[in-house]
């Protein structure tokens, strides 16, 4: 069996959620963390892991609460 997960996030809404400094911390793993670090934090490219993230979540059909987000 194939299964497939899409997400779509506002990159406005990731942005908003990088202001406190714990986010990023719980959403990506060390290797996610320093990639975004080399490249300035950009919240696009926040956005983009935490929407594949989701994506798999709903592809195995648990949602985030399935597994760990780092």
């Amino acid at each position: 069996m194939l299964l497939v997960g899409t997400d779509l996030v506002e990159i406005g809404r990731i942005k908003k959620s990088m202001r406190n400094p714990r986010f990023l911390r719980r959403v990506c793993g060390p290797a996610e963390y320093a990639g975004l670090a080399a490249r300035g934090f950009p919240a696009s490219g926040a956005a983009a892991a935490f929407c594949a993230k989701e994506a798999f979540g709903k592809a195995v059909g648990t949602g985030l609460a399935g597994f760990g987000l780092r």
